[in-house]
């Protein structure tokens, strides 16, 4: 597996080698979490996210490797596959992550800049619950003049 993603790393460009590593990453998460789920066992060849992300040789062969059969519509992972190897190259994946690329890197910083609540895991954009804005300079001043009127009536009376 490690030799695998090595030849990988090394004709792959960083930026299909980013993606295809999250997209490999989940698809193997997904089966060995549920591996009763067929719907993660096939990957349809008209898939979107799997003819862009996927269409490197190298990322076939990793599926191959894990127990994928290609066929003419789809990859499928018949549910006899032994699980073992599948295991073995999530966890050699999850210890060799891609080096971040230029444009992961604008898009953390895009999304943490514009707004603290988001954030980039594992290639997901997470967003948490919006909190309150913070009051604006002049409703804050407005508040404040208010609060020292109200002392001011008090301390008269």
């Amino acid at each position: 597996a490690n030799n695998a993603l090595t030849q990988a790393r090394a004709i792959m460009s960083p930026s299909d080698f980013a993606d295809a590593h999250a997209t490999l990453s989940k698809v193997f998460g997904n089966i060995i979490a549920e591996p009763g789920n067929e719907k993660f066992r096939t990957l349809k060849k008209s898939n979107a996210i799997v003819s862009q992300k996927l269409r490197h040789p190298a990322s076939i062969e990793a599926l191959r490797l894990t127990g994928f059969k290609e066929m003419p519509e789809a990859l499928t992972c018949p549910m006899t596959t032994d699980l073992k190897m599948m295991r073995h190259m999530l966890r050699a994946m999850q210890a060799n992550p891609p080096a971040p690329t230029a444009d992961s890197a604008k898009i953390t910083q895009t999304i943490t800049s514009s707004t603290p609540a988001t954030r980039l895991v594992n290639g997901v954009i997470v967003r948490d619950k919006p909190t309150a804005p913070p009051p604006s300079s002049t409703a804050a001043q407005q508040q404040q003049q208010q609060e020292k009127q109200q002392q001011q009536q008090q301390q008269q009376q």
